[in-house]
């Protein structure tokens, strides 16, 4: 499994609207939008959790970068992050 860091996302943004937008290169597992501790606004950032490490390698690669992917409004940019042992 790889664990994708999504950046520069409208505070608007779903956890559904994340998911379709990354199913449609692979089989998600998790989306978590993080949000501010203290006022539970979104922080603007999110992790996609991806099963697959090809799928999710091709979401952090530069046509994802550069392609005109503007999500609602912005331009999203896509890296792997490493797992956390919980």
């Amino acid at each position: 499994m790889k664990n994708l860091f999504v950046g520069n996302l409208d505070p608007k943004v779903t956890h559904e609207e994340l998911r379709r937008l990354f199913e449609a290169y692979g089989q998600v597992v998790q989306v978590h939008i993080i949000v501010d501790r203290d006022t539970g606004l979104p922080r603007g950032f999110a992790f996609v959790e991806m099963t697959n490490d090809a799928e999710a390698e091709s979401n952090q690669s530069s046509e994802w970068q550069h392609a005109e992917r503007s999500y609602p409004g912005r331009a999203s940019s896509t890296r792997l992050a490493p797992l956390r042992s919980r």
